[in-house]
């Protein structure tokens, strides 16, 4: 027998929404993964290049390419989950709403920077930018959602909830603003050997601490959103 819902309920909308969002936290998180394994891959092509070993530079770099793409795929499939449980979610609190436009915007943003990184002539400046401004919207949109969903949990009085989603939202915005330093190192910055290896550790830490914040993340949405649901339920 399925279970009834109060659809009029601000809390129904918001645990339907939180649960959407949760398996698109479970998608980011497969996306940082291979995201820091293309990093680690192109960089090894980088000091193969610099070692003139151009027999395997190219298929090392292809390599390297089609875990990029499968991170944007990742990516946008995440974010388009991500702004159908915004969606879903906006009407029960402003901060959901806030979070639901941010996640439209971020969205553009790496659209037009994978067009962008893919037109010749293009500096890759551009693309960086606009990669580095949906990082930004990533921040804000998880800040948010924590806070909306604080607020929400505030008036059911579960402290210990409210007090996760504050760990959680200066989590990320730490381990964020770490990813944000090394993508842009990553582009900025390509020379020697050492400098290629740093970027690589860089890039390993940057993902173990994404990967901390967004399992933080998605047990905070887990237990929000059933604690949402059973509030909305109708017995």
């Amino acid at each position: 027998m399925s279970k009834k819902y109060d659809n009029t309920s601000e809390y129904s909308g918001a645990g339907r929404g939180m649960r959407l969002v949760f398996t698109a936290a479970l998608m980011q998180i497969i996306s940082a993964v291979l995201g820091v394994i293309a990093t680690v891959v192109a960089a090894c092509s980088g000091v193969m290049f610099l070692a003139d070993a151009s027999d395997t530079t190219g298929s090392v770099f292809a390599i390297s390419v089609i875990l990029g793409i499968l991170c944007f795929i990742a990516q946008i499939v995440a974010y388009i989950l991500n702004l159908v449980g915004l969606g879903k979610a906006r009407n029960s609190e402003i901060y959901l709403q806030s979070a639901f436009m941010i996640s439209i915007f971020g969205l553009v943003c790496i659209v037009v920077a994978a067009i962008l990184s893919c037109i010749p002539g293009v500096p890759s400046m551009a693309s960086s930018i606009g990669t580095t401004i949906g990082d930004i919207c990533e921040i804000l949109i998880v800040i948010c959602v924590c806070t909306g969903c604080a607020n929400l949990l505030d008036k059911l009085g579960d402290e210990k909830l409210v007090k996760k989603a504050a760990i959680t939202s200066n989590l990320f915005a730490i381990t964020f603003a770490i990813s944000v330093f090394v993508n842009l190192l990553s582009t900025w910055v390509f020379g020697s050997e050492a400098q290629v290896i740093t970027i690589v550790i860089l890039a390993i830490v940057s993902v173990i601490l994404q990967v901390i914040a967004y399992i933080f993340y998605i047990t905070f949405l887990k237990k929000a959103s059933k604690e949402f649901l059973a509030e909305a339920r109708v017995d």
